[in-house]
């Protein structure tokens, strides 16, 4: 009888045992559902699965670490969640914050042109009734021509300022009426003002690249031939490319002594400054919409239409292909030190990669494709153009800084300032504008033509350089500096110095006959 006692408990411990080792195994099943196979993972109930597994593989007498090593993933996935929801906080609180601050800056600028509108409507109504009055009186005389002049130049200010200008000029030369003076005056301070480099057609300008000195600078178009032009718009050379398409993309070499050519019909091409072809690289997959030289000049970036990236050595050794984006790259761009690569896609993301090609960062934020990429100076930030009518300043932490909405259309083109305290945008509307690094408007530069595709500083910084779609570049004189106090510009040269200068069109013989200046 004893005997049977001692089997019948030996089995009774054996069945718990047996109870215990099941617990565990349903335990970490459960736990691997909830961490492994729910989508999103449910940490909590992972959590007290494993934990259960934990207590079950101790009174089962299972000598593992599985349930430990589940529980920590479990931890790690709970701490990436709260940082997640602490992110995403954060995220909502600066969206909240930048449309508060967007909406201030859009009522400011809508202040700033009601009271330029009050000035034109008063401008106007002053200007013709005093030629109605003369009118009424007989007079035909050059009072009535320089009034009637200001009126035309009150009508074309808000779409070419540069031509108002000039208009109100020759206003003043016929009469030296008060109110005309202090329009002119009015219109110097309020806007800025062109001189045209180059005017051309060749089937359009699709591509621009200024020299590391800014004394000379390369144009691609249409016709598939490269132009090269001294800063003033002396034509120093034209070289067919043998492109069957248009030149999408140019480059200089940072010492200014090579050139890339990428084209639409997949070409990419390696010249000297004289247009000698140096080297014709494997063709790529489609259209080449972007490329780059490294700091160093030994390496060169190439984007295309099929959202393909590749890095090659100078003399054409494929370094490496980047994982293929969805959208097409339309631009490219090394850090200072070329240690970082940032690349900008269709789909409105910017990538960065180290100069190995690992991904590090992405920035997600733009609702538009990315036409336009750079690196800040300091190699600190990254400067985004997007097709959503917004530019947006980052920290390469991919942290966002600060968005530039100029209520303009797209932003084709974006550059920083030599000290990185400014920036430019330029807009699918012909206009371009510059900003200070806080989000202030400085400088808004209206011009006729098509799309503004490239911006620029050139080195003094005195001048910018826009380039247009329609195969026109101009400098924009911005000697002077910003009055936070006032809000607005300042001049550092007087209108009359300004007039007399070379810094501004004259008008042409054309617009003279349209306007009906003799």
């Amino acid at each position: 009888m004893q005997v049977n006692i001692t089997i019948l408990f030996a089995f009774f411990c054996l069945n718990l045992e047996a109870q215990d080792c099941h617990k565990y195994n349903m335990a970490m099943a459960a736990g691997d559902k909830y961490l492994n196979k729910t989508k999103p993972p449910s940490y909590n109930k992972a959590l007290i699965e494993f934990q259960a597994a934990q207590i079950a593989a101790r009174e089962c007498g299972i000598k593992t670490d599985s349930p430990a090593v589940e529980l920590k993933k479990v931890f790690e996935g709970l701490i990436a969640q709260r940082d997640e929801a602490v992110q995403a906080k954060r995220e909502a609180e600066r969206q909240k914050s930048a449309a508060i601050l967007a909406k201030k800056e859009v009522e400011a600028q809508r202040q700033k042109d009601k009271e330029l509108s009050e000035f034109t409507l008063h401008y106007t109504k002053t200007l013709l009734t005093k030629v109605t009055t003369m009118l009424l009186a007989g007079d035909t005389g050059t009072q009535k021509e320089a009034l009637w002049l200001g009126i035309l130049a009150n009508q074309v200010v808000n779409e070419n300022p540069t031509i108002a200008l000039r208009l109100v000029e020759v206003a003043m030369q016929k009469d030296n009426d008060s109110f005309i003076l202090k329009a002119a005056q009015q219109i110097y301070e309020q806007y800025a003002f062109y001189k045209t480099i180059v005017k051309g057609s060749h089937g359009g300008l699709h591509s621009f690249a200024l020299s590391p000195t800014g004394k000379e600078f390369i144009t691609g178009w249409g016709d598939g031939i490269v132009r090269s032009y001294k800063k003033d718009g002396t034509i120093l050379k034209e070289f067919k490319t043998n492109s069957a398409g248009a030149i999408a993309a140019l480059a200089f070499s940072v010492g200014g002594d090579s050139m890339l050519t990428g084209s639409m019909d997949a070409s990419v091409r390696l010249w000297d400054k004289n247009g000698i072809l140096l080297k014709k690289f494997e063709r790529q997959t489609n259209t080449i919409l972007t490329v780059a030289f490294s700091p160093d000049g030994s390496k060169i970036l190439i984007g295309n239409y099929d959202g393909v990236i590749t890095l090659l050595s100078i003399d054409g050794h494929v370094i490496k292909t980047f994982q293929k984006q969805k959208d097409a790259i339309r631009s490219v761009a090394f850090s200072p030190t070329g240690e970082l690569i940032v690349m900008g896609c269709e789909d409105g993301t910017s990538i960065l990669f180290n100069k190995n090609g690992n991904l590090l960062m992405k920035f997600k934020g733009h609702t538009g494709g990315i036409r336009s990429v750079v690196f800040s100076p300091d190699g600190k930030k990254i400067l985004t153009g997007s097709m959503d009518n917004t530019a947006k300043l980052w920290n390469i932490d991919g942290t966002f800084i600060k968005e530039f909405n100029g209520l303009a259309g797209g932003v084709l083109s974006v550059a920083f300032s030599q000290d990185g305290e400014k920036i430019l945008t330029g807009f699918e509307t012909s206009s371009a504008k510059l900003w200070s690094i806080d989000g202030t408007e400085l400088r808004n530069f209206k011009a006729d033509g098509r799309g503004i595709v490239f911006v620029t500083f050139l080195p003094n910084e005195n001048y910018i350089v826009t380039a247009s779609m329609d195969g026109t570049v101009r400098s924009w004189n911005i000697n002077g500096s910003f009055d936070s106090t006032s809000g607005k510009w300042q001049n550092k040269m007087s209108l009359k110095e300004f007039l007399q200068s070379d810094m501004i069109d004259p008008l042409t013989e054309i617009q003279k006959k349209q306007f009906g200046i003799k």
